[in-house]
């Protein structure tokens, strides 16, 4: 395995299996980062389209978390139900209820099943039939650009925390929406500067063969070529390949220091499952698994997936704000969360805030609230949402720890670096958004 020296030391840790008390569970009448409950990122990382209601008519819609509604007579009351996760399911109808400045809160879902015409058709039909007034998440580009047209059109606000796509806050850009947690320029930024800063010159690309791998390969050999390095090789496969051993032979055989992964899902795990069958992991060489979550280190297990480098957002090992809130996320799934789950929490309670703030959910003077305010909670500390809608923040190279080097559960990430805010995304003026040049 190629280690990495980390750029700072980690805090201790804590037990994730210390749950915290039932007071954490309570509703407030007031917002800050307690307020947003856990549950709302509870199932991130499925696909959905989630909604938070605010009857009669204040409503704050969210995805990408597998919820069901729970029809009741009374919809003033929020029964929130959890289709994945039994312990979720039974914590949600124990709890009834959320409440926000008096006014009770009820979590939808819709699951697009992957179709931009079907995401279109739920956004229509929550704007125009529903009464929702913002739309969080929403899993996918293409589902995200769509949507985000349509909330545009509408006059409503979308905050998007799973999609990858720069276009979003580039051609696509509206006024009423918001990029929240990634774009493939900060993954490729991250993860580029870090590691050529640290020695790994010569790159290699396993990319897959559409727009989001052509996206995230360009961004990382940009930035690595900015810094003196080098790419010497790439190899391009189809979506849900069969077998990565050719691709991953031409990569070992250029003795490149970091082989770059620009795929995901199941392309990247069978990718890095095939590497260590190869007897690639740990080797030599480094590889940048840029789509990797702590979740699916969990999946693969420390033994395989030993010593591959991300970058993510967030941790929840990173500090006391992080482990805090982690372990009431743990208590109610049984898992840490990952930065896509930490994002959907983070920008609900940005959203709820800034309602606060206005005095009304109506779109101008919260969107105007949204970007007046920094993001400054466990998530990010500094944050801010620019003209073009991309809420920058600074950004983390981690490295997989070594099965011998985890010390209790979920202790898989050990920190390389932080990339500052205006180094992990593009500069305000290089956008091609028409509200950037205003």
């Amino acid at each position: 395995m190629a280690g990495l020296d980390p750029a700072i030391h980690e805090e201790k840790s804590v037990d994730p299996r210390v749950k915290p008390g039932d007071d954490e569970l309570k509703a407030k009448d007031s917002v800050d980062q307690t307020t947003v409950y856990p549950e709302v990122a509870a199932g991130c990382g499925r696909r959905g389209v989630g909604c938070i209601e605010y009857p009669p008519a204040r409503r704050v819609c969210g995805g990408d978390f597998r919820w069901c509604r729970e029809d009741r007579a009374d919809s003033r009351s929020v029964r929130p139900v959890f289709g994945e996760y039994r312990q979720g399911q039974r914590r949600g109808r124990q709890n009834g209820g959320r409440r926000f400045r008096q006014a009770p809160i009820e979590l939808l879902v819709e699951d697009p099943h992957n179709s931009t015409d079907r995401a279109a058709a739920i956004a229509r039909d929550w704007f125009e039939n529903k009464g929702v007034d913002a739309i969080l998440d929403v899993s996918g580009s293409s589902e995200a650009l769509i949507v985000q047209r349509i909330g545009d059109t509408r006059h409503k606000i979308v905050s998007l925390s799973a999609p990858g796509a720069e276009r979003l806050t580039n051609e696509g850009c509206t006024a009423t929406s918001i990029h929240y947690v990634f774009d493939t320029y900060s993954i490729g930024h991250t993860v580029g500067t870090a590691l050529v800063d640290r020695g790994f010159k010569t790159w290699f690309f396993i990319t897959v063969d559409n727009n989001f791998g052509y996206d995230l390969e360009r961004d990382t050999a940009e930035i690595v070529t900015a810094k003196g390095g080098e790419v010497i090789g790439r190899a391009r496969h189809p979506l849900d390949a069969p077998d990565f051993s050719s691709y991953l032979a031409r990569a070992q055989h250029s003795k490149a220091n970091a082989i770059g992964l620009a795929n995901a899902g199941a392309d990247m795990t069978n990718t890095i499952t095939k590497a260590k069958k190869l007897g690639m992991i740990p080797g030599p060489q480094t590889f940048a698994a840029m789509s990797l979550r702590i979740t699916v280190v969990d999946a693969l297990g420390l033994e395989t997936a030993q010593g591959l480098t991300l970058s993510e957002s967030f941790y929840w090992d990173l500090d006391d704000a992080t482990r805090a809130w982690s372990k009431r996320f743990f208590d109610i799934v049984g898992k840490m969360p990952n930065s896509l789950q930490a994002g959907v929490y983070s920008s609900v309670t940005h959203y709820l805030q800034a309602v606060a703030k206005a005095g009304t959910d109506a779109t101008d003077p919260v969107m105007t609230a949204m970007k007046a305010a920094p993001v400054d909670d466990f998530f990010a500390h500094d944050g801010k949402i620019r003209a073009d809608g991309l809420m920058v923040h600074d950004t983390r190279l981690f490295q997989v720890k070594a099965p011998e080097e985890s010390k209790y559960p979920w202790d898989y990430l050990k920190l390389v670096a932080t990339i500052p805010a205006d180094q992990a995304f593009p500069p305000l003026s290089q956008s091609k958004c028409p509200l950037a040049k205003k």
